[in-house]
Parts: C-alpha cells; structure tokens; sequence
C-alpha cells in the first residue's frame, strides 16, 4: 500500500515515521523544499524523531511535487489549523490541501484529516 502524508510538522512526520516503519511505502509532502531537503538528507526537526531513525527509515521519501502523491491508496492530511484572534480555526491550509489532493489522485483513495482541529470543525466544511 503506499501512503501519502500530506505536511511534515509533528503530527505528519510521526505518521510518516509510524507507517514506514510498520512496512508502508510512505510519501511525505510538503510544500517547504527546504523541509523536504532536509527530511531526505536524514535531518529530522522533530523532537523524539532522530536523524538515525529517519535515515533507516528505507520506505519514506519527501517531496514538495504534489504529483508525487498521484497513486497513493491512502492519502492522510496533517496540516496546520491554527485558532484565529477569534479562536476559530483558520481552515486555509486545509482547504488548499483538500484541493491539492482531489486535483492530483488518479484513484480512488482513502482521504483522512489528522489536522489538529476539536471535534465538530469539519462538520459542513
């Protein structure tokens, strides 16, 4: 099965690092090239992720080419959602995320929000 985690923050990066090591071919995107650089050569930026364990990590690879992503069976979005001065989600980076996504598969694939967002924030998105 291969797996698209889409963002490389704290709650990517470990799903990514969980289903790589669990035997999954795990594609990481991210739109910061210098993220996805870093993450290839083995430099984790994550605390409790060493560069070691990222470097035997033989099933993952980053990218910043969305199309990258284009024959994954599972698709997991794990991208900011930040509270405004509101305290209201900003949901911009998910919603182009969603986009980015229905733009690119050329299957049909499992989608799943791991953004961190309480529960109900998603109901009529």
């Amino acid at each position: 099965m291969k797996i698209a985690i889409v963002g490389q923050g704290y709650v990517g990066l470990s799903l990514a690092i969980a289903a790589g090591n669990a035997g999954f071919e795990i594609t990481g995107y991210d739109t910061n090239k210098d993220l996805v650089n870093d993450l290839n050569a083995g430099q984790s930026h994550i605390e409790g992720i060493s560069n070691e364990g990222l470097i035997a990590l033989s099933h993952y690879v980053a990218t910043n080419k969305i199309e990258d992503i284009s024959e994954c069976d599972l698709v997991v979005i794990a991208v900011p959602t930040p509270l405004d001065a509101q305290r209201k989600p900003d949901l911009r980076a998910l919603e182009s995320a969603c986009e980015n996504v229905a733009k690119t598969l050329n299957r049909k694939a499992l989608i799943i929000n791991e953004s961190t967002s309480f529960p109900g924030t998603l109901r009529d998105f």
